[in-house]
């Protein structure tokens, strides 16, 4: 993981996390299967405004809330258990889980491997009021 501990944004901070993408070799991420990938991305802060005109749900003001990117198993039973799972810790946490969505994927490339690929969600949180955002 590449971050700046100060969360001030430059380009060095994007450089080298493009340049972990770029060696997959480095992060281990060499498989048997050449177009399955290892599912490595970058994000290099939250897109508010996107989430705000895509999202099903209503969001608090930018900074006041959390995503989460969940891979669950494609098996149904198994997916609403690993999902039953992440609802508890969040309740147990005093978070809300604000809405979660299935997020659009383009696997065309690896047809063949379809049922290997994890179903992938999104789960938003709000933060409560005893956790300021450390600024």
């Amino acid at each position: 993981m590449i971050a700046n501990i100060k969360n001030k944004p430059s380009h060095e901070v994007v450089e080298k996390g493009l340049e972990i993408l770029e060696n997959p070799e480095h992060r281990g991420a060499v498989g048997a299967d050449p177009l399955m990938g290892d599912g490595a991305g970058i994000l290099v802060q939250t897109p508010h405004a996107f989430f705000k005109d895509v999202l099903g749900f209503p969001l608090p003001e930018k900074h006041h809330y959390a995503v989460a990117m969940l891979f669950y198993p494609n098996i149904t039973e198994l997916r609403d258990k690993c999902a039953e799972a992440v609802r508890g810790v969040l309740a147990r946490e005093g978070l809300t889980l604000l809405g979660e969505r299935i997020v659009p994927t383009d696997n065309s490339c690896a047809q063949r491997r379809r049922h290997r690929h994890p179903a992938r969600y999104r789960a938003d949180g709000d933060r409560p009021p005893r956790r300021p955002h450390p600024r």
